[in-house]
């Protein structure tokens, strides 16, 4: 029955930092901005099938999981190199210090 995500949301402190972000590091493309409230939505891979929105809120934040998908050979030989040099750092659930890409069964 369910075949994927369309869409999901999560809350930033900045909302034209967060835009920023995901489009000039993550390479997101931009999709809306709905000026009656401070939300923006980016389209997720080339097909246009997944959208992030990103809605901006002051307090109260809550920290939300998601996950974007990669090819396994950028995730094995690309990721770690791509996050470094936007300035990012990588770091597996456990937070032990390794960087190497671990799944949970």
């Amino acid at each position: 029955m369910i075949e994927g995500l369309y869409e999901t949301h999560i809350q930033v402190s900045n909302l034209e930092n967060a835009v920023q972000f995901y489009t000039q590091i993550l390479g997101l493309e931009f999709a809306h901005y709905d000026e009656t409230r401070p939300i923006a939505f980016l389209w997720i891979g080339e097909t246009k099938e997944a959208m992030l929105g990103l809605w901006e809120q002051q307090v109260n934040l809550q920290t939300r999981h998601f996950a974007f998908s990669c090819s396994k050979d950028f995730i094995l030989k690309d990721a770690n190199t791509f996050l470094e040099k936007n300035g990012l750092k990588a770091y597996n659930f456990l937070k032990n210090g390794s960087n190497e890409p671990m799944v949970f069964a």
